[in-house]
């Protein structure tokens, strides 16, 4: 996995698409260089079933709200988020 350089100020975002829900975790780099969430949000999707894409709207859909949810919460605006896709194992 590549390793990131962080600055004060620096936004983080996390996001999980799971089962029934997409979530979503924003976090600033403080003058302590530790990760402090700022805002923590999550919309229902029922675009998955037993761990397979039955809908890839629904999906879409749930993403494009959480993040508009949480850009609403957190007063900042998220780019093109970098997308990393993990199996479990």
């Amino acid at each position: 996995m590549e390793e990131f350089t962080l600055a004060i100020g620096d936004i983080i975002v996390g996001l999980d698409i799971g089962t029934s829900k997409v979530s979503l975790v924003v976090g600033e780099v403080n003058n302590f260089n530790q990760i402090e969430i700022i805002c923590s949000t999550s919309s229902k999707c029922e675009g998955i079933k037993k761990g397979k894409i039955i809908n890839e709207d629904e999906i879409a859909l749930a993403i494009a709200k959480t993040i508009e949810n949480a850009e609403d919460e957190a007063n900042i605006k998220i780019p093109y988020p970098q997308i990393e896709v993990h199996n479990g194992k």
